[in-house]
This record gives C-alpha cells, structure tokens and sequence, in this order.
C-alpha cells in the first residue's frame, strides 16, 4: 500500500516527504540502507545511508557504501536489527526499477517492502523508495548518476527535517 509518491524533481517534494515521514515514523528508527554502489541504479540506499550519517543523527543507520547491504546479507541484517532494536520501528530504504517511463524519478513511502529482493523473510515497518531505472525486456537500463544523487539527497534531507522540531532539536519519537 502506497501511503505517498512524488516526483524527486517537484519543487515541494521535499516537504511533502517530510510531512509524510512525520505522521509515518512513529518509534525511534533504525534506518537500513539496501544496495550497493557496483550498479548506479542500485546505489540510492547507500548514498542516502551516507548522506545521515553526515548530519549526525542519533538513530542507527545499516547500510552504505563502505558496508552495503545487498541480497547476500539483507535478511541477517534484517534479523540482527530486530534482536538488536526490538523496539524501533525499521526504515528500509531502496532503490526501484520500473518499466513505466512516466514513474521514472519518483519517490516512494509505503508499508510493503516490493524491492528486488522481497522473496526474503523482510518485513519492515516503513520503505522508502526512489525509482531511478527502467527495466527493458526484463534488463535493468543504466541510471542516471544526477538522478540517484538528487534523489538521494532529497530523501536525506526529509529525514533529517523529519526528526528536528523547529528549535532545530532531534525529536522525540513518539513510542
């Protein structure tokens, strides 16, 4: 179930996703970052799991480029963080491949995880997607490095928004 969908490049995308995230997140998250910077399409997760880390926020973040979470290891990096965080509500961010030009740049939330990956035993809380490749005759088509770098920030910057309140304090998340 879609709860939101933008376009990366709309000039408001960013508020919209942070209100959405807002309402969304409703315990402290855990943010787990899938994907891997070897294919340009697949490497949204780990730049935005790059991207948090840099504003320093109190909250964990799995994933990245130095250590990506890919299919090999996503469902023990799923199983370590619910027994590791048993009460956080788990973010799973990923990169998605469509074969509908016109969904070609949007920006995701929803509560079912539809990545490539989803024959794993995953379930998250709350997925955020960016959908930054097209799938021709079930080939995944290269991406556009301007594109996932943008998404990815966007997708950073909602987050952080996110979690300040207007005194520019990280939130308390409600539990």
């Amino acid at each position: 179930m879609e709860l939101f969908r933008c376009y990366a490049f709309s000039p408001r995308v960013c508020d919209d996703l942070t209100r959405v995230l807002r309402t969304e997140i409703e315990r402290t998250p855990v943010f787990l970052c899938v994907g891997s910077d070897k294919i340009v399409g697949d490497s949204l997760a780990p730049v935005v799991a790059e991207n948090l880390r840099r504003f320093n926020l109190p909250f964990y973040i799995y994933g990245g480029l130095n250590a990506p979470i890919t299919a090999q290891n996503c469902e023990f990096a799923y199983e370590f963080i619910r027994t590791m965080h048993p009460t956080s509500m788990i973010v799973l961010i990923d990169s998605m491949a469509t074969y509908e030009q016109a969904r070609l740049g949007d920006i995701v939330v929803s509560r079912e995880y539809y990545g490539a990956i989803n024959k794993l035993n995953i379930k998250p809380d709350l997925c955020i997607y960016g959908v930054n490749s097209l799938l021709r005759n079930n080939l995944l088509n290269c991406a556009r490095l301007r594109n996932v770098l943008h998404t990815a920030q966007v997708i950073s910057n909602a987050i952080y928004s996110a979690t300040l309140t207007a005194e520019n304090n990280v939130i308390s998340i409600k539990n």
